[in-house]
């Protein structure tokens, strides 16, 4: 088990809606994620699928030379890219509109490691519907992750609802998979899907 510092949702004046706010990562569980995967290989080009208002794509930044968020909504589209100037790393992140399940357009993307972060609920907002597998996110975890490794890079990392079982992820791999509690409450996990593991293993992340 590994207890961490929590500190504020965002620490600075981010650009957002009521919805994005909510299912964006927290800043310091993005800093975690992206300190935790810099030190897990020499990564310098990152690319998040599904990067809503840009939370983690900024965290990235600080540690990577380039990084691209692809996300279909363009009103979040102009928030993260607003937020990465507030954040300072507008110069290492890049917002892309489009759909993260399109071939032509990941065929064209380059990266050392894909961060997947796809919807999680069958309805906005409500923790009660949160799915239990990877077929049933949207988009789908598992087409976002079969796709990443046949364009991409088999060095991928996913957030997922706690729902999702260790048995369900261990379908696609080898993974380190982290549960991350918040004040006590196992909130969501975050699967490291990296080429070197030989077996999947837990950690327990608490933040308080």
């Amino acid at each position: 088990m590994i207890t961490l510092k929590k500190t504020q949702r965002f620490t600075k004046e981010v650009r957002s809606d009521k919805e994005s706010a909510l299912i964006s990562c927290p800043e310091y569980v993005a800093q975690h994620i992206a300190k935790q995967a810099s030190s897990m290989g020499k990564f310098t080009r990152a690319i998040e699928l599904c990067s809503c208002i840009g939370a983690l794509c900024i965290q990235l930044g600080k540690y990577m030379d380039n990084v691209i968020g692809i996300e279909l909504d363009e009103k979040r589209i102009k928030m993260a890219t607003s937020n990465s100037k507030i954040y300072g790393v507008s110069d290492k992140v890049n917002f892309i509109q489009g759909d993260v399940l399109d071939h032509s357009l990941l065929k064209k993307l380059q990266a050392d490691i894909v961060f997947l972060d796809p919807g999680w609920s069958t309805r906005k907002m409500d923790r009660s519907s949160h799915v239990n597998s990877v077929d049933d996110t949207k988009p789908s975890l598992r087409k976002m992750f079969n796709l990443t490794r046949k364009y991409l890079t088999t060095n991928i990392v996913a957030r997922i609802p706690a729902t999702i079982t260790s048995l369900e992820l261990e379908n696609l791999g080898y993974s380190r998979i982290e549960n991350i509690h918040i004040d006590g409450i196992l909130v969501f996990k975050v699967a490291y899907f990296l080429e070197d593991l030989s077996k999947s293993y837990c950690v327990v992340i608490k933040f308080k």
